[in-house]
């Protein structure tokens, strides 16, 4: 009975029993917040009814904001998934004529019937720009009334346990991994044209971008129409606009990761990389899952010694080898007394001497960010961490949230990747971690969970996973890159997909236990790309160094994805919307294909092929091709597409990636073999850069981006833009650097 009254004392000291701390930032520190964002809406861009008891906010010509309140106040609280209302007004019209409100904008005209509540009578939307997609969208009651049937579909938490799984927010809804929902989100588009993004049932954050009080949002509808037609790239641009911006990775995040459950050790760390620098492979981010620390319970922040005698010595030399490395963290059992920094936490906090544990606390900002800066700040500041592999064990409402839209899983992500502007750290954050919900797209990357099973089928269902994902700005998916031993045709098809997804980890899933603890191939899955036949290794290395040779590339779409909403991984309906074919792609891997970035149609083989004897295998793939003209980087043909019903079915070799570049395009490459190593590559800045010109076209153009790819600098201009531009005028083309752009600004510019 002392030990359960002592634990709640403890937790009311700490804040867990009480409502949300609202105290300001401490003194010294930063708004989390990377961009200072303003929830209130530009007064010039609301209307208001004579009843006062709606508010409409034309936050663009394609999206308004529909509020309804009984007592005629109104929500001006950030919440979870809208930061930032207060956009320049665009131009419309208004009028309220025989007890009805009419805006007019130039792209839609929304008729409400003044002081009724929202009804299928009483609100509605129609267009007034013609072909576009939109005709109408009218208000329905319910949890699903305005969803459209054909919405594209959004995404969930990850895909632990799950497998292949219904995207569709109806029919998961009662699905719950891990004790927490999927946080499942509708695509901010659909074929109708438009969508309904329901921010009701929000929870509000207060200045300091922590916890409001009251909590929740206090309207008694809050609903943004995204009314946008088949411009389904202009709905994402709008979202980022209100939801927030996708803030830049550090650039070594478009290189290739590794990781592996399993306990390594000081040996382990630099056999390794000679593994991968001895076979002229890519390594840019060092990944080290849960054991790294001490084992008295699945939550820990402190290195075990017995495999780490040295641990910032032991980092240290992974980072003068050009490396960034991320720990694998388990939260749910808070910090206990075994940890290194628990004294120095406790006496922050003046807790009694007595104590044993600070509760794992998302509730309180003084005891969460205390964590953060005492004990997780060591291993950063002192251990040499660049940032955070946020693993299961919170659950849906531990640290005293209340669950749902309130979730330790979105939080967390909110937190690790905002403490190093919070104190004043230039340094660009990061996390690993699943995503907890509309507004996650600001934390990034994914973390898509251990994957149910090694197949097929789980494997023709990622491409799938990641480009509905992009639908809510979250396309940066990382999953487990693997095979079973037994299948090395299946281990080398999911590490080409990896490498060109949006986040390239190889993992082994936490097969590395029982008898994977002898490293026996034929037990386990040991995630080493040259523990194959040497076929498969081949197709491994090329795989691997097309990823690396695209990094400017793919940083370039970091930076589109922190301008414009896109994400790197784009189904094909977003550049060919009216196609039918651009919608072919499902979850069982039939058209598995997408743009990655503007120039690039990927299509990896994700289904088994067939053996060919001595020659090897080969796997028959279709390809939808859109309308425009597509070079085949396999065959080096050159299509010229003028329908939209354009299939093309070849035979693919184990080493082959299908892949199309647009016509006329300039892709940004590195020239790998102009480095005597490729450890740490990705982090390097260009010394050598080399232009592919595509085919297809008499002139074209390439902007590159380039910046610190370390700190925030580019929030204040800090970067570079390169123009490369090239004329063809017969059997010459003539190549030349037209703008060289230096950006800078006094203060941040956007």
């Amino acid at each position: 009975m002392a030990s359960r009254v002592a634990t709640v004392a403890l937790l009311a000291m700490l804040g867990l029993c009480a409502a949300a701390s609202t105290r300001p930032a401490p003194k010294g520190q930063f708004r989390p917040s990377l961009i200072d964002y303003n929830p209130l809406p530009n007064p010039e861009a609301v209307v208001m009814p004579s009843t006062k008891t709606a508010r409409f906010t034309v936050l663009t010509d394609r999206l308004i904001r529909m509020e309804y309140s009984n007592v005629g106040s109104f929500e001006d609280r950030a919440t979870l998934a809208v930061m930032q209302r207060n956009l320049p007004a665009p131009a419309f019209t208004q009028s309220e004529s025989g007890g009805v409100l009419t805006i007019t904008t130039d792209a839609v005209k929304l008729t409400y019937t003044v002081g009724q509540p929202f009804s299928s009578t009483s609100l509605s939307v129609t267009a007034v720009a013609q072909n576009t997609g939109f005709t109408q969208w009218t208000y329905q009651p319910g949890p699903a009334g305005n969803v459209a049937p054909d919405n594209l579909l959004g995404t969930i938490k990850s895909l632990d346990e799950l497998g292949v799984i219904s995207l569709n927010c109806t029919e998961n809804n009662s699905t719950i991994v891990h004790s927490e929902v999927l946080h499942c989100e509708w695509a901010l588009m659909s074929r109708s044209g438009w969508a309904i993004y329901d921010d009701t049932p929000n929870v509000c954050l207060d200045e300091n971008d922590w916890w409001s009080t009251p909590l929740h949002n206090t309207d008694v509808a809050d609903l943004y129409g995204f009314f946008h037609g088949l411009d389904y790239k202009g709905a994402i641009y709008d979202y980022q606009l209100i939801g927030g911006k996708t803030i830049m990775v550090p650039r070594y995040a478009s290189g290739v990761w590794w990781s592996r459950w399993f306990d390594i050790n000081n040996y382990d760390l630099t056999k390794i990389v000679d593994d991968y620098d001895s076979r002229g492979l890519p390594l840019d981010t060092f990944v080290i899952d849960m054991d790294w620390h001490t084992k008295d319970n699945w939550s820990g922040f402190t290195f075990d010694t017995h495999l780490f005698p040295f641990p910032a010595d032991s980092m240290a030399w992974l980072k003068a080898n050009g490396l960034h490395i991320t720990l694998n963290l388990h939260d749910a059992s808070g910090v206990n007394n075994w940890d290194a920094m628990f004294p120095a936490l406790v006496r922050y906090l003046g807790l009694p001497n007595s104590t044993t544990v600070v509760p794992f606390n998302l509730v309180n900002s003084t005891v969460a960010y205390a964590v953060e800066d005492i004990v997780l700040g060591d291993l950063i500041n002192n251990k040499h961490i660049d940032f955070w592999w946020i693993d299961w064990q919170q659950g849906g409402a531990m640290g005293g949230l209340e669950g749902y839209k309130q979730n330790p899983t979105i939080w967390t992500d909110h937190i690790r990747c905002t403490d190093r502007h919070r104190n004043g750290d230039p340094t660009r954050a990061m996390v690993l971690a699943r995503w907890g919900g509309m507004g996650n797209h600001r934390y990034q990357v994914g973390f898509s969970g251990d994957v149910s099973e090694l197949s097929w089928a789980n494997l023709a269902f990622q491409p799938y996973f990641s480009w509905t994902g992009s639908n809510v700005l979250y396309g940066f998916w990382s999953h487990d890159i693997e095979g079973p031993a037994t299948d090395p045709e299946l281990y080398t098809r999911w590490l080409q997909w990896g490498a060109v997804s949006g986040v390239m980890r190889s993992h082994d899933r936490g097969m590395s236990g029982g008898g994977c603890a002898n490293d026996n191939p034929y037990d386990c899955s040991v995630v080493e790309p040259w523990n194959v036949p040497n076929t498969n290794f081949e197709a491994h290395r090329l795989a691997l160094l097309t990823r690396e040779t695209l990094l400017p590339y793919i940083y370039n779409a970091h930076r589109q994805a922190f301008d414009t909403g896109l994400s790197i991984i784009r189904p094909m309906y977003y550049d060919s919307p009216a196609a039918d074919m651009a919608y072919a792609g499902d979850e069982n891997g039939n058209y598995a294909q997408y743009m990655f970035g503007d120039d690039i149609l990927f299509a990896p083989v994700v289904s088994a092929g067939t053996q060919l004897g001595p020659s090897g295998i080969i796997t028959e793939k279709t390809v939808w091709i859109p309308q425009g003209v597509w070079y085949d980087a396999n065959s080096g043909a050159l299509l010229t597409i003028t329908d939209d019903y354009t299939a093309v079915t070849k035979n693919y070799a184990l080493n082959e990636i299908p892949a199309y570049y647009r016509g006329g395009a300039v892709i940004p490459f590195v020239p790998l073999a102009s480095f005597a190593s490729l450890i740490g590559l990705a982090m390097q800045q260009y010394t050598f850069l080399g232009f592919k010109i595509v085919p297809g076209a008499d002139s074209g153009e390439t902007v590159l981006y380039e910046d610190d790819g370390a700190t925030t600098g580019y929030l204040a201009g800090q970067y570079v833009t390169t123009t490369v531009q090239y004329v063809k005028s017969g059997s010459q083309v003539r190549t030349q650097r037209t703008h060289y752009h230096v950006h800078t600004c006094n203060t941040m510019c956007l």
